[in-house]
């Protein structure tokens, strides 16, 4: 399969699936067996309009943007 290949109904389905159960694009893509890499799985998400998720990661400050603490 390329890239330009069409989705077939069942790998869509299951795309719909697992991205709303929270997978990642990559475990995505892993369990459709390799017929697709992540980058495909990402552009099917944007033709699809699903919804944005957050990331899972806590963001925490970097150091040049964290609070100056000043004690007097």
């Amino acid at each position: 399969m390329t890239a330009s290949d069409p989705w077939p109904a069942e790998e869509e389905a299951t795309l719909r699936q697992l991205w709303q159960d929270g997978y990642t694009a990559r475990e995505i893509a892993e369990r459709l067996g390799g017929a697709r890499n992540k980058n495909a799985v990402i552009g099917k998400v944007h033709r699809l309009k699903l919804d944005r998720r957050r990331s899972r990661r806590k963001a925490e400050p970097s150091p040049s943007n964290r609070p100056i603490s000043r004690h007097m």
